[in-house]
């Protein structure tokens, strides 16, 4: 590798001692026989690592990376040492393997360089460590291997997984033997996770609050989430339920924390009627698992809420009865969008009753919602707020296109027709003011 000398001037002595320091970290590194692929994986520096075809070997622009580093105010410090281990850390638990094939064609997920991150926050406490990698399973669902980081000074152990949806977990107390430390890597993320010694973080969708929240943690002498993110450990606890509990959370804590609100995790009520007093239950669920029938089946419970032919047998009067113990009105049915998140029972009995969902509104005398032709185009932005809040979104916080598909595609639709595309919504329908119908 070659690094260009630090310019020595007053102005820039510090940033130039800097650049210098990393580009020797490095160095010192790869004469450990550690890869300079494995540096910039590291690093969350592929974009300066390039395959020599000629020599058959990996280049890594160093420089590169340092300057971007330095003008991005994002210091670092790097390990004092990489190994990289022929076993997987923290190896698979059940529905973490491909079972069949080779899992080529499986959507790659986004990269957060939480690694990164974490070297800055190390370099801004001073404090050195060394770097284990493990190697993955070829039939992993996980595409990048774990990272801990050994922060001997603290008696700390940090999990880290560049991947998205794979959490972070803070080792207390660690030990400093190699052959204890690897006990504790060969752990399952659930055996981990339930150790009374092990924090787990999860990412906020910010990196200055992640930053934060690790370098809170790192201070700590104990961990303080066993108490926080299962409250049916503390029985009656007060405190809420924090964020990412129900991304974070074991399939055993969800079942408690379901019985603690006295409903039954194998026979739990519809959507309309658990939003009723638990809406934040039925949300944190429907993030975690789906619909209504998916989390029954992770329960145990059964998915046939009502028996082959119940809607099409139900005389006038009892699917009228139907349609109203559920707090709707038969002249004035909300959309099918809002009626599959809201009452998804209710609208497949309708639809295997009545064919489509306007014969359903004729059938009942409900007004049929249909749009002419270059409606959304001429439609005001008081006019397509009301919309969005009808199936149930937040207009300033629309979510992203595979979610539009999956339950509001004539929604999409509409928003592509009055402004031409999401981001371009989400632009415009930031700054609205709804309070006057106008753009702040």
């Amino acid at each position: 590798m070659n690094f260009d000398k630090p310019q020595e001037t007053s102005k820039d002595s510090a940033l130039g001692k800097y650049k210098q320091g990393i580009s020797d970290q490095i160095t010192k590194l790869t004469s450990k026989r550690v890869s300079l692929k494995d540096v910039a994986n590291l690093l969350g520096a592929q974009a300066f690592l390039t395959f020599d075809e000629r020599n058959q070997s990996w280049k890594f622009n160093a420089k590169g990376f340092i300057d971007q580093s330095a003008q991005n105010h994002s210091f670092i410090k790097l390990p004092d040492n990489i190994t990289i281990l022929a076993e997987t850390i923290l190896p698979p638990q059940e529905g973490e393997t491909i079972m069949t094939g080779s899992g080529a064609g499986m959507e790659k997920k986004e990269i957060i360089p939480r690694s990164r991150y974490l070297m800055e926050v190390l370099a801004e406490m001073n404090l050195s460590y060394e770097v284990i990698e493990g190697t993955n399973d070829p039939k992993m669902m996980r595409q990048l291997s774990y990272q801990a980081f050994i922060i001997k000074s603290a008696d700390k152990i940090v999990f880290i997984n560049d991947e998205e949806g794979n959490a972070t977990f803070v080792v207390f107390n660690a030990p400093a033997d190699l052959e204890e430390v690897k006990k504790v890597l060969a752990l399952k993320k659930d055996e981990l996770r339930g150790q009374p010694n092990v924090e787990t973080i999860i990412y906020p969708g910010d990196s200055e609050k992640w930053k934060d929240e690790m370098k809170a943690v790192l201070q700590q002498d104990e961990p303080i989430e066993k108490e926080i993110i299962t409250p049916l450990q503390a029985k009656l606890s007060p405190r809420r339920i924090p964020y990412g509990f129900w991304r974070s959370a074991s399939i055993k804590e969800i079942e408690v924390e379901i019985s603690k609100r006295g409903l039954d995790p194998k026979n739990l009520p519809g959507h309309h009627k658990l939003a009723e007093k638990h809406n934040d239950l039925i949300q944190g669920l429907k993030k975690r698992f789906g619909n209504i029938s998916e989390i029954r089946k992770i329960f145990g419970g059964s998915t046939l809420r009502t028996p082959t032919n119940y809607w099409k047998d139900l005389s006038e009067k009892e699917l009228l009865d139907e349609i109203r113990k559920r707090g709707l009105d038969p002249a004035n049915l909300p959309s099918s969008v809002v009626m599959r998140k809201e009452n998804g029972n209710l609208l497949y009995g309708l639809l295997s009753r009545f064919g489509d969902f306007n014969q359903t509104r004729k059938a009942l005398g409900s007004k049929i919602l249909h749009r002419p032709n270059g409606f959304w185009l001429k439609a005001s932005d008081e006019e397509m707020v009301e919309e969005i809040k009808k199936a149930g979104l937040d207009p300033k916080n629309l979510p992203v296109v595979s979610d539009f598909r999956k339950e509001y595609g004539y929604l999409l639709g509409a928003i592509r027709q009055k402004y031409g595309g999401l981001s371009q919504a989400r632009e415009i329908l930031r700054g609205y003011k709804e309070t006057e119908g106008i753009k702040e």
